[in-house]
């Protein structure tokens, strides 16, 4: 999985385009009704939001890994 690194403002991501919602932040284009990446507030991890839409929106997380922002963790299941 991937993650925020816990030491980055996650103000920081807005830089990068990303918009700040009540309780993620989502990618650049973003829309609840048509997918979008989103950083959970609380774990930081970086997940696909919309139902049925099973992997990262690339283009929003590029950014962000290529800036150092982002970090490689394991999952519950070790993965």
């Amino acid at each position: 999985m991937l993650k925020i690194k816990d030491n980055v403002d996650l103000k920081e991501l807005e830089k990068f385009g990303w918009h700040l919602r009540r309780n993620c932040i989502t990618g650049k284009f973003g829309s609840y009704t048509k997918g979008a990446t989103e950083v959970d507030l609380q774990d930081r991890i970086i997940s696909p939001y919309y139902a049925g839409f099973s992997s990262y929106d690339y283009e929003y997380v590029y950014d962000l890994i290529k800036a150092n922002l982002v970090e490689k963790v394991e999952d519950n299941n070790g993965k």
